[in-house]
């Protein structure tokens, strides 16, 4: 009897705990499909799609976890047309498909080039083609291909154009007249600094260069010839500037004296032997009667040739003694432009003041004073856009305009041209020109400037601008 007891008991027990068990009635996860395709490419890094749908991977790569079945490959490339293939998976294997676009019809493209000047050599991607322009290149591969055209007399043309599928592009290229730009510089000249301060030309039209650190030279269009503190009696090799008189002397300013330069004599002037205030020399202009006024840091100096008078602030309204750029007009008025204190106009007898206590004008006329042809006056300001002014006024008013179309908030100097278009040596934006209605601007990106820190612009008799520069030597433009 009690053996049945314990039966029962334990029977109970068993029902109770299977009872109290859970059972799962989800379907196992069925495995992962086995398919896998390895898709690679010529040219390599084109999308690949499959039954429309991007799969986030680019040519060459395999795709994992595929379904049995046939399945619809695309490869989509920049430029490239789509290509469009069947492919078959099956289960536990790898399959593989290679796309050459070479063998495609439709993928490539044509390039129907002209130029100005016609004729011109054509290569594509550094190779001949054997073709002048105008011509029609055909079956290129898409992508971005390089262009030159090579024609004598004309500065070679490069350019990336872009070539698509089934297209055809028609470039037409103007071609530069190499007589137009022509860059000096330390391997095709004798040009012995690639920092140039500054470019004056005599009534010979002979350049004379003031570099930044190697001296001055004379460049009649042939010969250069160098002069030094080693081979000359220029006391330094930082030439600032240099001015022509009206005897074709040349008057050299450095931040150690004056000299003078009859092409055969030198005469050095400075604190210790002339009325010179101060061997700091920046800038000097001729007035009618051919008298030089030299800028200084200590103030103006007029020179006669035999007398020396130094305007200052203990003896003339000037306000500031450091002196930038002195300007002469037709009149005898002076203009001077000061490092901090606007600009002054001194007509022989009476000044006239213009700085920012009076009104809105700017500190610093560093980048030279221009008058254009109709009278206006233009100032190169260093770290504001250069300013324009009026041509008529008074001792109390003058109607100034701040213009903003030159890039540069620092104007170096300014030249006024024939046409009276005025061009502006921006410090770090190339070249400007403004002709009365709108802007052109010269970088390296659009012109043959070597550098887009030009120091200054001079133009000579036949309206060639020489523009110098700091980085990238001497550049002649003849255009415009």
């Amino acid at each position: 009897m009690k053996r049945i007891f314990l039966l029962i008991i334990i029977s109970v027990l068993i029902f109770t705990i299977s009872c109290e068990k859970e059972v799962s009635v989800t379907a196992p996860e069925p495995p992962l499909p086995t398919g896998k395709l390895f898709v690679a490419s010529y040219p390599e890094e084109a999308l690949i799609f499959l039954n429309s749908k991007f799969t986030g991977s680019l040519t060459p790569d395999t795709i994992l976890f595929l379904e049995e079945g046939v399945f619809n490959l695309t490869l989509k490339k920049t430029y490239f047309k789509d290509i469009s293939t069947s492919v078959t998976i099956t289960k536990h294997s790898l399959s593989s498909i290679y796309i050459d676009y070479r063998n495609y019809s439709g993928v490539l493209g044509n390039i129907n080039i002209d130029s100005k000047p016609r004729g011109a050599q054509i290569f594509l991607d550094d190779s001949a083609t054997g073709k002048v322009t105008p011509n029609i290149l055909s079956n290129i591969f898409p992508g971005e291909h390089e262009i030159k055209l090579k024609f004598e007399g004309y500065w070679d043309s490069k350019t990336i154009l872009p070539i698509e599928s089934g297209k055809t592009i028609y470039p037409y290229i103007n071609m530069i007249d190499s007589l137009v730009w022509v860059n000096y510089n330390l391997s095709n000249s004798g040009l012995p600094d690639l920092y140039i301060n500054h470019t004056a030309i005599d009534k010979y039209n002979v350049k004379w260069i003031s570099t930044l650190s190697r001296g001055l030279v004379r460049f009649d269009d042939k010969i250069w010839t160098i002069y030094n503190s080693n081979n000359s009696p220029l006391p330094m090799d930082n030439i600032k500037f240099v001015g022509v008189d009206l005897q074709n002397r040349k008057w050299i300013c450095t931040q150690a004296g004056l000299i003078v330069f009859d092409d055969i004599c030198w005469t050095v002037y400075n604190s210790q032997n002339s009325g010179l205030p101060t061997d700091w020399i920046s800038c000097v202009d001729f007035d009618l009667n051919g008298d030089a006024w030299i800028g200084t840091s200590l103030g103006v100096v007029k020179y006669d040739g035999a007398n020396w008078i130094v305007y200052d602030d203990t003896n003339s309204p000037l306000v500031s003694d450091i002196i930038e750029s002195i300007t002469i007009d037709e009149q005898g008025n002076k203009w001077i432009g000061t490092a901090n204190q606007g600009m002054a106009k001194f007509n022989g007898s009476s000044w006239t003041i213009y700085n920012s206590s009076r009104t809105e004008f700017p500190k610093n006329v560093a980048g030279g004073i221009e008058i254009d042809k109709t009278g206006t006056i233009w100032l190169g300001v260093a770290f504001r856009n250069q300013i324009a002014g009026g041509t008529t006024f008074s001792a109390d008013e003058f109607n100034w305009t701040n213009w903003v179309g030159t890039p540069s908030i620092d104007v170096k100097a300014i030249a006024v041209d024939v046409n009276n278009n005025k061009w502006f040596a921006n410090s770090e934006n190339g070249l400007s020109k403004y002709n009365g209605a709108g802007w052109k601007h010269y970088t390296k990106l659009n012109s043959r400037i070597p550098s887009d820190r030009i120091s200054s612009i001079t133009l000579d008799q036949a309206g060639n601008k020489w523009i110098s520069t700091y980085e990238g030597g001497l550049s002649k433009y003849k255009g415009d």
